[in-house]
């Protein structure tokens, strides 16, 4: 009898049906976007703390009557050059002023000071540089010439010399710390202006019969204008530091208005005898101007995609 060889079949597997994901079964999640306030927080943590730094200093000085402990005017000749005390908590100055009250009354000054400076160079250094980029030829050169005139002095002995001639007074001479500002704004804008101006997109308007306005308007101001407000924000650092300076020469806020230079400049009259006088409007412009270059250097990260990255 022959032995049949019995051929051992390996049982089919069964084939599965595709089931349906479960409740609960951790699937392809889509990539949340981070707000911008949460990219801020971590790729710009020092740039946050001088914002919210600088933003409660201008809440301050907004409800400035609300927070001053005292009237920053109120003069006692008894207590004067008085140390630091449960009544004043940072002394009084040299006739007996509170010099909290003074200093949160003293921002009010030296942020429109610097906010009006800013805004003047503004006005004019962003036109004069669109106009000196875009039109070239002998606009662009007498443009150049004049702003190379003005940067050539230095800049607080020119500050000191407009406000001799127009006047003494805030205004006045944040006005010309304004005009003093203004070339090198309009130098960056016009340098951004003549990028912009050869990019395919500004030649293909041209072509197109756009109106020159227009241009300047759709194309090459949003294009070219974000390095100036880098600069701006810079030179709000720049303005403060020049209004103390003229308030210091008394060429500024003129008394009995508070303003951290001028109390800089009657503090410096009592060195020798109370010296700590001079720390809380030192430190205060110190801490403000620091603020707003940490704040402007973040912004230029930010605007830039390159360091971004």
């Amino acid at each position: 009898m022959t032995d049949r060889a019995e051929t051992a079949v390996a049982p089919a597997m069964p084939i599965e049906e595709p089931r349906s994901p479960e409740r609960g079964t951790p699937g392809p999640q889509p990539r949340r976007r981070t707000s911008a306030l949460g990219r801020w927080l971590r790729q710009e943590p020092a740039g946050v703390v001088a914002a919210l730094f600088l933003a409660a200093v201008v809440v301050v000085a907004v409800f400035a009557p609300l927070v001053a402990p005292a009237d920053p005017l109120q003069q006692d000749i008894p207590g004067r050059l008085a140390s630091p005390s449960a009544a004043h908590w940072l002394g009084t100055d040299d006739i007996g002023r509170d010099v909290l009250s003074r200093l949160i009354f003293g921002a009010r000054a030296s942020l429109w000071a610097a906010l009006l400076a800013v805004t003047v160079a503004a006005v004019i250094g962003i036109p004069l540089g669109l106009l000196a980029g875009y039109a070239g030829r002998w606009v662009d050169a007498a443009l150049m010439r004049i702003t190379d005139t003005i940067l050539s002095f230095p800049a607080l002995v020119l500050a000191v010399g407009v406000t001799g001639a127009l006047g003494v007074g805030l205004t006045t001479s944040m006005f010309a710390i304004g005009l003093v500002f203004a070339p090198s704004v309009a130098r960056l804008m016009r340098g951004r202006t003549l990028t912009v101006r050869n990019e395919p997109y500004v030649e293909a308007s041209t072509l197109a019969g756009s109106r020159s306005t227009g241009i300047i308007v759709r194309h090459i101001l949003p294009n070219a204008v974000q390095p100036v407000l880098v600069q701006l924000s810079l030179l709000f650092a720049a303005a403060l530091l020049a209004e103390a300076g003229l308030s210091f020469l008394g060429l500024g806020v003129q008394p009995p208005t508070p303003s951290w230079g001028a109390m800089l400049g009657r503090a410096y009259g009592y060195l020798n005898k109370a010296p700590a006088q001079m720390y809380a409007p030192g430190i205060a412009i110190a801490l403000c101007a620091l603020s707003f270059n940490i704040l402007g250097d973040a912004i230029r990260r930010q605007l830039d995609p390159q360091q971004r990255r």
